[in-house]
């Protein structure tokens, strides 16, 4: 933390209470048209205090919010506050320097008292993805002269006459190749195609190699693709946000397990998070929590 916003930290009777703080930042300050740009809130605080979870509304000026996730509540190591993360990706589709609105949130004290924290208003600048000018025609070049002499011509012509009528004759005449009907490697069950990708991503080199960030984009592809053929949704293209919604409408006992899982592979993805050893053992642990939703009891993953 800055020491800007420990500026800010108020200390009342004694140090026993803070005043709640609030801090917005983007990923990056200039993006391409319909780039998903990680927007990251956060609130500290001190025990005792507790804040809506509240859904922002996806358009927000000329921006649409893409993905919306709440983490748990965690402790800041450097000051040992309470602290809320709200992960946001954002969008826009018009060029040029664009404002990103305030966006409140409710908590109330162990006291009751309560407060209203309100983020600072962004501003984005949205580039094309080639300046204008970048690339110029290339400067006309010189017709080359294919003028031929008269009975040159045609003896070009009959010679081109020829070899086109060998090569329809050729291919008229040449045996034609049997197709042999390929067969269809049949498809795993959903399951168990998921499993199949997961043990093989963990036979796979990429975390020694520290590729973190593809290890957790491909587990996150494992659960999405066995959500989207066991329910038929199309689960790789939905945002975090809607998984969480069709699940409490549909399959209540996912939620937690999912928003755990979609939080921390969204922590990773957009927001340049660097997990641990522990924290890459925790989203397997989820992956096999959520396939063990849909085992058999007497062949749940241990």
């Amino acid at each position: 933390m800055s020491w800007l916003l420990l500026a800010w930290l108020v200390v009342a009777d004694g140090g026993n209470a803070v005043k709640p703080v609030i801090t917005a930042e983007f990923a990056n300050r200039t993006a391409f048209i319909g780039d998903a740009v990680p927007l990251t809130v956060r609130i500290y605080f001190s025990k005792g205090w507790a804040f809506d979870q509240t859904t922002i509304e996806a358009e927000q000026g000329k921006g649409q919010v893409l993905n919306q996730n709440w983490l748990p509540v965690a402790t800041d190591p450097e000051t040992g506050l309470q602290v809320q993360t709200l992960n946001l990706s954002v969008a826009w589709y018009e060029l040029g320097q664009h404002s990103f609105p305030s966006l409140s949130f409710h908590g109330m004290g162990p006291d009751g008292n309560e407060v209203d924290l309100k983020t600072p208003e962004l501003t984005m600048e949205i580039v094309p993805i080639r300046e204008e000018g970048d690339v110029g025609l290339a400067p006309p070049k010189d017709q080359i002269d294919l003028t031929l002499p008269l009975p040159w011509l045609w003896i070009t012509l009959g010679v081109l006459g020829v070899l086109a009528l060998l090569g329809l004759i050729w291919v008229m005449r040449r045996p034609r190749a049997l197709k042999v009907a390929e067969k269809t490697k049949p498809q795993l069950p959903p399951l168990d195609e998921a499993e199949q990708a997961l043990r093989d991503l963990l036979a796979s080199s990429l975390l020694k190699e520290g590729k973190t960030k593809q290890f957790y984009v491909e587990i996150n592809d494992i659960i999405r693709h066995f959500f989207a053929r066991t329910f038929r949704i199309p689960a790789e293209e939905m945002t975090s946000f809607e998984l969480e919604s069709f699940f409490q409408e549909n399959h209540p006992a996912l939620v937690d397990i999912n928003n755990q899982f979609q939080g921390l592979c969204d922590l990773v993805k957009y927001a340049r998070y660097k997990p641990g050893e522990s924290e890459n053992s925790v989203i397997v642990n989820h992956a096999h929590q959520i396939l063990d939703v849909f085992r058999p009891k007497e062949a749940a993953h241990v």
